[in-house]
């Protein structure tokens, strides 16, 4: 994935996760079409990214797990390098 590539991800996912609460529909969808995988389990969320595992609580534990989540997705983009 190239450099302005990721930026336009990355900000895609600053604008999904900003006011994250729980996963919806409509965050689903969104994860979708940039080929992340999720997949519900009782307590938690767990998205594919690149063939590597991100999990997610069904619930937010603060106020910056938003910025969390898309660090955690950055660094998967990051490490497939």
């Amino acid at each position: 994935m190239e450099l302005s590539e990721k930026k336009v991800v990355k900000e895609r996912l600053k604008v999904l996760f900003r006011t994250y609460r729980h996963m919806t529909p409509h965050i689903e969808r969104e994860l979708s079409d940039l080929g992340i995988v999720t997949a519900r389990h009782k307590n938690h969320i767990v998205l594919k990214v690149n063939n590597k595992v991100v999990s997610l609580g069904c619930t937010v534990s603060d106020s910056r797990v938003g910025k969390k989540i898309v660090s955690s997705i950055m660094q998967c983009y990051e490490d497939n390098v």
